[in-house]
């Protein structure tokens, strides 16, 4: 009886090890189609674009790097941007006529034309949003960056009469400058009044 529960197990033979074998690779080789899959929809969706997304944040991102991007680097992920909201689902408040002028101004390297035509593809969509309340600034359209200022040439010609004004002063302060100085003013009028405050004495002693 010990004998019988002690005895080994019989080997496999080629055929039991590959009856085994099978299933597992069977499972794996569903297990890597399904992230194989999953894998080629996540790419999909990063880089072909937005076609899930909305027409009009897709219009805005295209509009933002227009502003905010240097002209060539802005011009590639804009025209990436309006490729895919020509291709959204959902256009809704989005002039696709207007996005695709902007389209071709893009392609012709008028980076203004077609900004302003992509803003006034979502023109509608801008109609449509609620008024602003609180913090909200309700900001609809991306302006431009404000250009640095220049002195203009009435400005020039203000500051170099300013500047002459200042010189002539000066000029005249040192050539009309008394030979005393103040110190020696001072003195000089302490010295007078000592004078007048005797000269008063001896009046009075004299009368007296």
């Amino acid at each position: 009886m010990d004998a019988r529960r002690a005895k080994p197990p019989a080997a496999l033979t080629p055929d039991r090890a590959r009856h085994r074998v099978g299933p597992l690779r069977l499972f794996a080789a569903a297990a890597l189609l399904v992230l194989s899959v999953l894998g080629g929809a996540s790419a999909a969706s990063a880089h072909g674009g937005g076609s899930d997304a909305e027409g009009y944040v897709l219009v805005q991102q295209a509009i933002g790097y227009l502003v905010n991007m240097p002209k060539q680097e802005a011009e590639m992920h804009a025209q990436e941007k309006v490729t895919a909201a020509l291709a959204a689902t959902d256009q809704e408040g989005v002039s696709v006529k207007t996005l695709e002028q902007a389209q071709v101004a893009l392609r012709a390297g008028d980076t203004a034309q077609a900004r302003e035509l992509l803003q006034r593809s979502i023109t509608d969509s801008v109609k449509m949003l609620p008024l602003a309340k609180g913090p909200d600034t309700g900001t609809g359209v991306v302006l431009a960056p404000l250009e640095s200022q220049q002195i203009s040439p009435l400005g020039w010609a203000f500051l170099a009469v300013s500047l002459a004004a200042i010189v002539a002063g000066i000029a005249l302060v040192v050539l009309f400058r008394p030979p005393e100085s103040v110190h020696q003013l001072r003195r000089d009028m302490g010295l007078a009044s000592r004078h007048l405050d005797v000269g008063h004495d001896e009046t009075k002693g004299q009368s007296g």
